[in-house]
């Protein structure tokens, strides 16, 4: 992962997020390791007092303790790996800003950087998310009764940071997508010629959504092959489980859909284009026919021929803003597993009953 700095005259306008993500840059070594060993870290800390206290066996993992230990550093990273992957499309999308190049160094900011309303933001969200779980269902986070004071205090500042780490990400994500949707709009040079420039964007929305829904999927795959061990899913749960995977369909379908109709409006233009020459070229065949003058006919027959080639050629393009491998790997990691889980749900019932 490449590691973006900012520049001096605008280190001042950073957020406390953006701090936090140069800071991690500022490491040695890859990033990904920096989050890697702090989850660990975390995780080994949060079960360390479990046991230690009696609300989980010597030895043993509590999903739930691992799994909210794990979530809090893992946001964090998701950000941090979209400010990358941003400035990564931005790049890839550049042929296609036209008039919008000169605002090229905006734009990187306006999607690398975290806004400071969303880090003012996230803070209020987040910590009014974390005490609904906190308050409303302790034991969602691993707290019961018998925990120590010690795994209170560890659980109650975990998932603090942890829901507003998640409400700077949702939000984040938000931002990147409107800029997405602007870049579209006001970028003169795209070309329905270009699938690899007009699909850059493409791979941002489809790790956007993965972010989102990678831990629903290993939360609700859990309670699924577990039985709920730890009870029915709440009703914070079950509003967070719809709303991410719902929104991460959003995220990956909403931001191109402008882009797709430019590009198909581009197309319908191009046909037309070659329609109005191919109908030109007939009306001269057909007038040299009517008058017998039939030189350059050879000519004539292959400007037909290539307009017709071009015509078919035009057709196939496709208006699509992504690659067919970044559609496959949607399908595959997100929508596959949404009609896995309900195929698997609804049989769960009818063969209940």
């Amino acid at each position: 992962m490449t590691k973006l700095t900012a520049s001096p005259e605008r280190s001042r306008r950073r957020s406390w997020v953006d701090v936090v993500i140069d800071g991690v840059n500022r490491v040695p070594g890859p990033t990904w390791l920096v989050y890697l060993v702090g989850t660990l870290v975390l995780a080994a800390t949060g079960s360390l007092i479990a046991w230690s206290d009696g609300t989980v066996d010597p030895g043993a993992l509590s999903f739930v303790r691992v799994f909210t230990d794990s979530t809090v550093l893992y946001q964090l990273a998701v950000i941090h790996f979209l400010v990358w992957s941003a400035g990564r499309a931005l790049a890839a999308y550049a042929p296609a800003l036209g008039s919008l190049a000169s605002s090229r160094d905006r734009l990187e900011w306006r999607l690398t950087r975290i806004p400071r309303w969303i880090s003012i933001a996230g803070i209020v969200l987040g910590a009014a998310y974390a005490s609904s779980f906190l308050f409303g269902d302790p034991a969602g986070v691993g707290l019961t009764d018998e925990s120590s004071s010690a795994l209170w205090v560890f659980v109650s500042v975990t998932t603090v940071v942890s829901g507003v780490f998640f409400a700077v990400l949702v939000l984040f994500v938000l931002h990147q997508m409107i800029a997405i949707v602007h870049i579209h709009a006001k970028s003169t040079e795209l070309s329905v010629f270009d699938a690899p420039v007009h699909g850059a964007f493409a791979r941002l929305t489809l790790r956007s959504s993965l972010g989102l829904v990678i831990p629903v999927y290993v939360f609700t795959t859990y309670q699924l092959l577990a039985g709920n061990p730890d009870g029915e899913i709440t009703i914070p749960e079950l509003v967070t489980v719809v709303s991410l995977i719902g929104g991460a369909i959003g995220l990956f379908f909403i931001p191109l859909a402008g882009v797709h109709w430019r590009l198909l409006r581009q197309r319908s233009e191009l046909i037309a284009s070659a329609n109005r020459r191919f109908a030109a070229a007939t009306q001269e065949v057909h007038r040299r026919a009517d008058s017998g003058s039939l030189g350059g006919m050879e000519e004539l027959e292959k400007l037909l021929a290539a307009l017709v080639s071009e015509r078919e050629v035009v057709r196939k393009l496709s208006t699509w803003p992504w690659e067919p491998e970044t559609l496959r790997a949607f399908l595959s990691s997100i929508a596959l597993p949404i009609l896995v889980w309900f195929i698997t749900s609804l049989l769960g019932r009818v063969l209940g009953a």
